[in-house]
């Protein structure tokens, strides 16, 4: 059983990990103000994550346990620096901010096309998030709209429940499945999808939702609703 869950218990560990650390970090990014230096550090980060998992041989793999920490920590720490960096910089307009957003979907390809480089994919998407910060151009605009909002409130709760409906469906459905046309296997796919969906909006409305609103009351005034 425990074998069975094991692909959410170690990255809901390393996800705590990384809030345990949040207010620590968060503190020491307060003093930096220059946002050559929030980038530097951001691409140093991501630098020795990419080492780590070279020199561990888990460049090629998706690693958990303890270089999945390793994994997590690197993207968090730069992803702050880079949040820190959007905050106190001064906004980028235009075609300013589309360079960035293009530049890192060009990486990101460049990457996708050639497998030895799939190991620095991480700094594109860091820096594509950096734009899309700015919302300054058609990916920006598209990826704003409320589809994929809703989409994202419904990532995290998707999440939780897709591993264990997959495993469900492939141990229990898929091998009869095999024996059947192609048909059969996109209805029984796409099945497993609604139904995955359905499951993800059931935890958000009835857990995800009621913990924040939990939260805030605990919180009080401190944090904004």
């Amino acid at each position: 059983m425990v074998r069975f869950f094991i692909g959410l218990l170690w990255s809901l560990s390393a996800e705590i990990l990384g809030y345990l650390l949040f207010p620590i970090a968060a503190w020491g990014l307060l003093y930096l103000k220059r946002p050559a230096v929030l980038h530097g550090l951001a691409g140093c980060i991501l630098a020795v994550e990419c080492g780590l998992l070279a020199v561990t041989h888990h460049a090629y793999d998706n690693p958990s346990g303890t270089m999945g920490a390793v994994r997590m920590l690197g993207g968090f720490m730069a992803g702050m620096a880079l949040g820190q960096a959007v905050l106190i910089a001064k906004p980028l307009q235009g075609w300013e901010a589309a360079r960035v957003t293009w530049g890192s979907l060009g990486f990101i390809l460049c990457t996708l096309a050639f497998p030895p480089l799939a190991p620095v994919m991480v700094f594109g998407f860091a820096w594509l998030l950096f734009g899309l910060a700015y919302q300054q151009d058609a990916v920006g605009r598209v990826l704003g709209n409320r589809v994929f909002l809703w989409l994202g409130a419904l990532s995290f709760s998707f999440y939780m429940v897709h591993f264990i409906l997959l495993r469900i469906f492939m141990w229990g459905i898929e091998p009869g499945l095999l024996q059947t046309g192609t048909e059969k296997i996109l209805l029984g796919w796409t099945g497993l999808l609604a139904v995955m969906v359905l499951c993800a909006l059931a935890l958000r409305q009835w857990v995800e939702r009621p913990s924040h609103r939990l939260a805030r009351r605990l919180a009080g005034p401190r944090i904004l609703p």
